[in-house]
């Protein structure tokens, strides 16, 4: 499974769980909070003991006749609740002393049968059934057990909310996990592919001085110390790429004159610009923006040695109207070469590999700069967009 996958769901899971824990308990704490203080009102009216201050919900008493059935001789204006209090009282008298929750056609209350009340005696000492009274008290909550169902149905709203939004960022840092793993692949396999081709030199080398077929060992051995420095060169600058990438390199941004950046870079070309007899032209205009001067100045020194290393005869650096151009004439490269100009271990006919231009790429757009590469006016123009 893949780890964007798996940290959704496991994000998404834990948050569920534990905002479903909450649901559930509300409604647990919900109910309980109305059957306590539900019952504190009813004994409190029917004195059964209930002596610690003033309850918080109020009771109200009803008395059946001694067939457990409202008197409806008296006149009495009975509600609904009323009704069904004393036809659940009838219809299960095994129930008296207990509180019991009755719903009925959205009407809920608490409720508890005390008991028959005796008739007064006769004169002659006597007790009648016919005096008998059947004495109960209720608390309605069908308002409250209403407003409780509304928010429990928020809180599950807010759950499912929550678990898109944990399953959101699950994904997100899954990616960025995956990112890292393919930056670390990457690297390995990057490495790998770079470093075969100088060690098969260097294995050439070493094996022919061995046999003793290769009699200048001078030779052989700056040979085997260049293609070491190159393998050291393309090794670091292929971290270097794989720290951009996987975000580890942090930007020391100042404001400066990019025009004074760009002249500072280019003095360190003036010897391979003189051996190769090129016809520079530069066109500066000054441009102060946000840059790493260390990064900038590693990202432009591949460009300009990609222009020196294909130039004919003639180098072009502008600077101006939001963009920084660096251009040199060469053969028209295919369209297909073109595209894939920044990609790693690109091999050209002049011997680079690529990796100087994506390590170009990746600086820039850490800035927030585009990059792109373009054939026009007979050359290769580098187009670097400012912003």
């Amino acid at each position: 499974m893949r780890p964007a996958l798996r940290l959704a769901l496991l994000f998404a899971g834990c948050v569920a769980a534990a905002l479903l824990a909450v649901v559930l308990a509300y409604g647990q704490l919900v109910q309980a909070q109305m059957r306590d203080s539900s019952e504190q009102a009813i004994d409190a009216l029917l004195g059964d003991g209930y002596e610690e201050g003033e309850p918080s919900r109020v009771a109200i008493p009803l008395t059946l006749t001694a067939d457990w059935e409202l008197d409806e001789s008296d006149g009495n204006p009975y509600t609904p609740l009323d009704r069904l209090a004393a036809s659940w009282a009838s219809e299960h008298r095994d129930q008296t002393g207990r509180l019991v929750r009755v719903e009925r056609d959205g009407l809920e209350c608490y409720l508890k049968v005390q008991g028959t009340i005796p008739a007064p005696q006769t004169e002659a000492g006597l007790v009648s059934d016919e005096g008998a009274e059947v004495l109960l008290a209720y608390v309605d909550v069908s308002g409250e057990e209403a407003l409780a169902g509304q928010v429990r149905l928020l809180l599950l709203g807010i759950m499912l909310i929550s678990t898109f939004g944990a399953a959101a960022a699950g994904w997100a840092q899954g990616r960025q996990v995956e990112a890292r793993e393919r930056a670390v692949r990457t690297f390995y396999e990057n490495v790998s592919h770079e470093l075969k081709t100088p060690l098969a030199a260097i294995g050439g080398y070493a094996e022919g001085l061995r046999e003793g077929v290769i009699a200048d060992g001078r030779q052989a051995g700056a040979v085997i110390l260049g293609e070491v420095r190159k393998m050291s060169e393309d090794v670091g600058q292929l971290l270097d790429i794989s720290k951009l990438k996987g975000g580890a390199v942090m930007l020391e941004c100042e404001r400066l004159d990019l025009a004074e950046l760009v002249e500072d870079c280019l003095v360190p070309f003036e010897g391979a610009v003189a051996s190769r007899q090129l016809d520079v032209s530069l066109d500066l205009r000054s441009a102060r923006a946000e840059v790493d001067a260390r990064q900038f100045e590693r990202a432009f020194d591949n460009l300009v040695t990609n222009a020196i290393r294909h130039a004919r005869s003639r180098l072009r650096v502008f600077l101006g109207n939001g963009e920084l151009v660096v251009w040199n004439d060469c053969a028209r490269p295919a369209a297909r070469d073109l595209d894939a100009l920044f990609d790693r271990f690109r091999t050209d006919a002049a011997g680079g590999s690529g990796i100087g231009l994506a390590l170009a790429r990746e600086a820039f757009e850490l800035h927030g700069w585009r990059v792109e590469a373009r054939y026009e006016d007979g050359g290769l123009a580098m187009r670097v967009r400012l912003g």
